[in-house]
């Protein structure tokens, strides 16, 4: 290998210092330490899956424990049975308050490591791509510079400080200030739910005001700026609203660096299906063009995956191809907003939530949320069937209900012994992507997600059905 040749390395947690009002550290996404862990590392060991055009395998920066170290060992195996090479472990010392997670203050005295900084062989430029480009990163990245070792970013930076930022939510609703003034949606022509920003509690009123009038119906939902699907909440008055807006402020869940972060206050919609897609820098990237998001049966607000190249559910045969049309239409509406406001090079990565609902007599395309300047959920099983070469046939990532209590490589072995396990020459199959299990001496309550694809959507939500049911009574999994 020349010394001209780049290297790839990913950042699995967020390298942000937030701490909440009831004293616990959590990421921008709002997600407390250890669920950082197992959401975003398992989102870069799928990015880690595809080559990137890099002479050797992708890196991931991740904290030196026996967790950790049990985990790698274990993907490696995964990768190599199914023809990937696996990724090289870039190991910083453990010594983040809480499983690794990585601020600003464990980043910077991972450089005075002498085991952590000579894995970087000097005179390579070393490319870091982050969840997100934001917090202690940039700080990071110059010390390492200032130290020999050529680390630069991926991704463009992402200015958490920018109040009306269209890469998150806080661009999408109208100004309580001035809710008559055209947000990001109305500026490029995009189908969007009624919305207004609420930066405090004093603006409630007004954002529910200028929602519920424009929506004709006095439900509305209370979103973070910065946050993922899940944190959501609902009202149907401004008592209700205001109520829930002070539960949330006072348990800390909006704090982001010490102030809070704006809500949005949308309209409610009735769905008939939840659908999305993902871009990087503008371009999208989804195989099919969209992805039918899963969510969780008992719980139906709790995303659980996505699945790809199957039909729009709940929608007749007739108006496939028409809201494929417009949900395409949207993504280039999107995308050239985005380049128009932020300038070519500084989208990034992100996605776009679609919901299809009836208006004025059929059914049609809305925007439900935008995600930007991050990786989503959907993002690493893209990139893993890239690699596969699979896009073309039905696939999903989808979370495991119950506890992993073991680990990635006993999953593994016994879908493999159950003749259930991803072959390379039959392009069919399931293998654990991300699968971080509960442990005495680890934190969080582990996380479980598998990989999965057939030759049909019938072959793969039996296989998916399956998979779970073998899992749970080989006591790899508990509910």
């Amino acid at each position: 290998m020349t010394a001209e040749t780049p290297r790839a390395i990913f950042i699995g947690n967020l390298p942000l210092e937030f701490e909440d009002k009831c004293g616990v550290l959590t990421d921008l996404n709002g997600y407390p330490p250890a669920a950082s862990i197992e959401s975003f590392y398992g989102r870069v060991i799928g990015l880690a899956a595809e080559q990137n055009g890099y002479d050797e395998p992708p890196g991931i920066m991740m904290p030196d424990n026996v967790r950790f170290r049990r985990f790698m060992d274990g993907i490696g195996m995964v990768f190599n049975s199914i023809g990937i090479a696996p990724p090289r472990a870039y190991w910083m010392p453990d010594t983040a308050p809480v499983g690794g997670f990585s601020t600003e203050a464990t980043l910077l005295s991972a450089l005075e490591d002498e085991g952590f900084t000579k894995q970087f062989d000097r005179g390579v430029r070393h490319t870091v791509y982050p969840n997100r480009n934001a917090g202690a990163l940039p700080a990071f990245l110059d010390a390492a510079r200032a130290k020999g070792i050529d680390l630069v970013s991926g991704v463009p930076y992402y200015d958490i400080e920018h109040r009306r930022n269209p890469l998150n939510r806080s661009g999408w609703g109208r100004d309580p200030e001035n809710p008559s003034a055209p947000a990001f949606p109305d500026r490029h022509d995009i189908p969007y739910p009624p919305s207004c920003l609420a930066d405090s509690f004093k603006d409630l009123e007004v954002a529910y005001s200028h929602v519920t009038k424009r929506n004709g119906r006095p439900q509305v939902f209370i979103k973070r700026a910065h946050s993922s699907s899940g944190e959501i909440y609902g009202a149907s008055s401004l008592e209700e609203l205001q109520a829930t807006y002070q539960r949330i402020a006072q348990e800390g869940r909006l704090s982001v660096n010490g102030k809070n972060e704006p809500v949005e206050i949308q309209g409610a919609i009735d769905i008939v299906a939840d659908l999305s897609f993902q871009y990087d820098e503008g371009e999208l990237i989804t195989p099919g063009g969209l992805t039918i998001q899963l969510f969780d049966s008992k719980h139906p607000d709790t995303w659980i995956g996505n699945m790809w190249n199957v039909p729009i559910p709940n929608v007749p045969r007739e108006d496939q191809t028409r809201l494929r049309q417009e949900i395409e239409d949207i993504g280039y509406k999107v995308k050239r907003g985005l380049i128009q406001e932020l300038g070519q090079g500084n989208v990034g990565r992100g996605g776009v939530d679609i919901a299809i609902v009836w208006e004025r007599g059929r059914l049609t395309a809305k925007v439900l949320e935008h995600n930007g300047g991050r990786l989503t959920g959907a993002h690493p099983a893209t990139a893993v069937a890239r690699t596969l070469g699979i896009t073309n046939q039905p696939f999903l990532f989808t979370k495991v209900s119950g506890t992993p209590v073991a680990g990635v490589a006993d999953v593994h072995k016994h879908l493999k012994n159950q003749g259930m396990h991803y072959t390379p020459d039959a392009k069919e199959g399931v293998f654990p992507l991300l699968w971080l299990e509960r442990t005495a001496d680890s934190p969080g309550s582990g996380c479980g997600y598998l990989f999965m694809t057939a030759p049909t959507q019938e072959k793969l939500e039996r296989m998916m059905a399956d998979s779970e049911s073998v899992l749970q009574q080989a006591g790899l999994v508990t509910v």
